[in-house]
This record gives structure tokens, sequence and C-alpha cells, in this order.
């Protein structure tokens, strides 16, 4: 980028700037910075875009979503308390300036983003005995269960 100029007359030379090897630098650099915005994988998400291409899928990525989609359908129609709750918010991992993102509302965003056919909605438990007939020691808590999406288009 910067080279040295020598003139012939007394052993002196200058320093110059290749402008064109400046400018290559400077787009290169933002285009360094766009790619990083984009965050894990950001190199294939900024060809994706440069390219134009609609549908491609990062193998770790699917593999990260289809072992998501495997726990998800183990817990349809489970009653998650809080500890659960937690649990599921760890496995969707979405976050949000750094912090794990726990309410089901994130979470719900989040799986439509990824294109996962899930659901989660929030109930509170006002029921005092359990079906054996004890007491409920979750009476009055909020606990969330997941629900799949079923796309009538296809069963049709």
């Amino acid at each position: 980028m910067v080279y040295d100029n020598v003139v012939k007359e007394d052993n002196k030379g200058t320093k110059k700037i290749n402008e064109l090897m400046f400018f290559k630098c400077e787009e290169d650099l933002s285009e360094i910075l766009i790619i990083k915005a984009y965050g894990k994988y950001g190199y294939c998400k900024y060809l994706k875009e440069i390219f134009g291409v609609e549908n491609y899928r990062i193998i770790e990525e699917q593999n990260a979503i289809d072992e998501l989609e495997k726990y998800l359908d183990r817990i349809i129609g489970k009653k998650l308390f809080k500890d659960e709750q937690k649990e599921l918010a760890v496995k969707v991992n979405i976050k949000r300036n750094g912090k794990l993102m726990k309410s089901y509302d994130t979470l719900n965003s989040g799986f439509i983003e990824d294109g996962i056919d899930f659901l989660i909605k929030a109930d509170t438990d006002w029921n005092r005995k359990l079906e054996d007939g004890s007491k409920n020691k979750q009476y009055g808590k909020i606990y969330w269960i997941v629900y799949k999406l079923i796309d009538n288009k296809n069963n049709n």
C-alpha cells in the first residue's frame, strides 16, 4: 500500500500511497464488517446474499434444528414448569445482546424465524389436586405446553 519512490539526486526517497491498493483494503474491511454482522457462518450467509440464493442450509445449523425438533417432539403436550422452561430456553438458545431469552413469546418468534413448526402456550395450573388425589404442589404456577403445528395444505 505504501511504497518508496526513489529520487536519483542526493539519494533521497519519498513515500507514496498506492491508491488502488488503499481502496481495495477499504473495500475488504467493509465486507469483513458486513460478514461479522451476520454472526456465526457469516461468510456463507454473505455469499447467499451476493449470489441471490434463496434456499440453502448450513449442515451444522440444520443438525442443531433437527436435534431441537426431536427434543420438542418428546415434550409435546407436557406441562413445563420453571426448571423445564429454563432447559427449553437453553436448548432453543436465542440470545439478544448476549443474554439468553427465556420468554415463550421470544422462543415462538425464534421458531418462526428458523421455520420450526412448534408453538409454546402459557397457562396457570389451577388444579388443587392431582389425578391420583394428592395435593398439587404446582397449584397457581405458570406452565408452558409445546404444540406441534400442522400444515393443513399438505393434509388435503
